[in-house]
Order: C-alpha cells, then structure tokens, then sequence
C-alpha cells in the first residue's frame, strides 16, 4: 500500500506540474496574443495567431536556453519583435538593462507567418517586457 501511495503522489506531483505548465503556457499565450493585438491591430489576428504559434514551439527547445545562459534565471527582459528585409524572416531580440553585460541577444526566426506586419525597423517597434 505504501509504495502505491508513494508512485500515486509521484504521479500527481507530475500531474500538477503540467497543469501549472500548460497554465501558464496558456497565460503567456493570452498575453503575447493579446501584446500584437494592442500593437498591429485585429486586422492582423491570423498572423498574430500563426506567430504566437509558432513562438510556443521554439520558446522551450530554441529561445529560453539561449536567453538564461545568457542573462540567467529570474531575469526580467525587454524584447522587440521586427521583420527582416528577407521575406519569411522575423527578429526577436531580448536584453536586459541592469545586466552587467547590455548585449543583447537576437533571435532568428526563419519560418515566419506569411503577410508579415512588423516593421523592418528596430527603431520602430514596440517594447515588451518578459520575465524568464
């Protein structure tokens, strides 16, 4: 019975995990969304959904290991979506502005949405703030 209880707690540790994982996955997912709503305008929403898609995909395996060697854990960054003069590309670049290094780190994104609204310019567009 013991060693039931036991995989049983296990089990519904692992359980509780992911769903604070998927929720807040969720919540970024709402928040991104809802981000590029503010910013490009509802008639701009399937490439703002193709994005947020997309983003979800890499953010683990691609951009947050990138992101925490680079500024470690717990950092709050700021970040900039933009589109490359390469059609099909999109930058995302983070930096941190009280880390001891202001590098920033970019993100290439080569499979883009189509109908890409982001400007080509740095300088134009609009700052998000991330905690990782």
């Amino acid at each position: 019975m013991g060693l039931f209880q036991n995989g049983l707690g296990w089990f519904l540790e692992v359980i509780d995990k992911l769903l604070t994982s998927l929720s807040l996955k969720s919540d970024c997912h709402i928040a991104l969304n809802q981000f590029f709503l503010n910013w490009l305008g509802q008639e701009h929403k399937d490439f703002i959904a193709a994005l947020v898609s997309l983003l979800e995909i890499l953010w683990e395996i691609s951009i947050l290991p990138v992101l925490r060697a680079a500024f470690g854990a717990f950092s709050i960054l700021y970040g900039i979506f933009y589109a490359g003069f390469v059609a099909g590309v999109i930058f995302v670049e983070f930096w941190d502005p009280n880390h001891m290094n202001p590098k920033s780190e970019v993100c290439k994104i080569s499979e883009a949405p189509k109908d890409n609204p982001l400007p080509n310019k740095r300088e134009d567009s609009q700052v998000f703030m991330l905690t990782i």
